[in-house]
């Protein structure tokens, strides 16, 4: 087995600064100013009914906070921060335990540079997904940090409140957090109380999926009155979520939307971007899931239940951004009381060092995934 701690020389410390300030400066280009479209969900509110989404509107009413476009631009930058700096912290965990181990900032740099991760939080500036994620990391924190029902109980009233701000939230980030838990807790788990934990999760979300819709008004003249209150930013498609909430509604829209040769080409794309990383994580997890506990491998799978999401909308590289990102987390987290997949992670990633470089090469050069096409370069080939 390879000395998993080194000291580095000169040269690997330049060329770690050459990465960092690369990594910067990428993730600085990435970002995006606020669309209309979600610049729209910031004024959702329960000033006149209660409407899904509505939460984060609400809070700012409540503190008498303007919600113009240029405060909302603001919001976002601080949100990306707050974003960027806690995934900075949980990806770079398992580099502390090991400084000097060059695989240990391979995989560090591989996490970083993801087009997937930092980059895409930053292009996607504006959308409810940083809040998500920041409660989300809450979550986990607090179960490191408490017993087994102070912490379901913080879970649950962030998962919660999670739901309130985005109902995508229970497909997206309370499995993780969850079996995260189960993990934890696996000697003494209480089986009973984490289904009935989740079941009345999954009503709530129900629940205001449904009843979030929005009554008071018909669209357009909805549309009309917060177009004359905030004036032409106002995304008159972002109100739809407002008032289609069907399954079936959301299914049909997303077929109509995905089944095109392009969509085929850019999903082609993001495989070929992604390959090396793809290559990388199944040789280091291969051999590691196969020792490993079903609660290990439960937290490590439940990281891309974003995917759940697939016919439900057709952000479908969003959701390929989100599970990337869990999966990435879930697998530092693990690193801290595992010495058994620190030294999985540190070997491949030393031994297929030109492909880590690769991979982060290439996330450099290809920038951020986007949203509802996987990159740029991508939308400019096929216009």
């Amino acid at each position: 087995m390879k000395k998993l701690y080194n000291f580095l020389n000169i040269y690997e410390i330049f060329f770690i600064f050459l990465l960092f300030i690369s990594v910067f400066i990428r993730v600085i280009i990435s970002y995006h100013k606020v669309s209309g479209w979600k610049y729209t969900h910031w004024i959702f509110n329960y000033e006149e009914e209660f409407v899904k989404r509505g939460l984060i509107g609400e809070f700012l009413r409540l503190f008498n906070i303007s919600v113009t476009y240029e405060y909302v631009q603001i919001f976002s930058v601080i949100l990306i921060l707050f974003v960027v700096c806690s995934l900075l912290f949980v990806f770079v965990l398992p580099l502390k335990k090991y400084p000097g181990n060059i695989g240990m900032y391979l995989f560090f740099f591989c996490a970083v540079a993801n087009p997937a991760t930092l980059q895409h939080f930053v292009f996607d500036a504006g959308r409810f997904d940083g809040f998500c994620l920041l409660l989300a990391l809450m979550s986990l924190l607090s179960v490191e940090l408490f017993s087994q029902y102070r912490s379901l109980f913080l879970i649950f009233i962030l998962s919660i409140i999670s739901i309130l701000i985005h109902e995508a939230s229970f497909f997206i980030f309370i499995p993780l957090v969850f079996s995260y838990f189960a993990y934890k807790n696996n000697k003494k788990l209480n089986l009973y109380t984490v289904f009935i934990s989740i079941f009345a999760l999954f009503l709530v979300t129900y629940a205001i999926s449904v009843l979030g819709l929005a009554q008071l008004y018909d669209i357009d003249h909805y549309y009309e009155i917060l177009t004359m209150k905030y004036g032409s930013h106002i995304n008159k498609n972002s109100l739809s979520v407002l008032y289609n909430g069907s399954l079936d509604f959301n299914i049909k829209m997303t077929m109509e939307k995905v089944l095109n040769m392009n969509k085929f080409i850019h999903h082609l794309a993001m495989l070929l971007v992604f390959s090396p990383l793809i290559f990388l994580f199944y040789s280091s997890l291969r051999c590691y899931l196969k020792k490993s506990s079903y609660f290990k491998i439960l937290f490590i799978g439940s990281s891309l239940s974003p995917l759940f999401l697939y016919p439900l909308g057709f952000d479908h590289f969003r959701w390929w951004s989100l599970a990337i990102t869990n999966l990435t987390i879930s697998v530092c987290i693990l690193t801290l009381d595992d010495e058994a997949l620190l030294n999985f992670i540190s070997e491949t990633f030393y031994k297929y060092r030109n492909i880590s470089l690769l991979f982060i090469i290439i996330s450099l050069i290809v920038g951020p995934l986007c949203v509802m096409s996987s990159f740029k370069f991508v939308d400019f080939v096929l216009l």
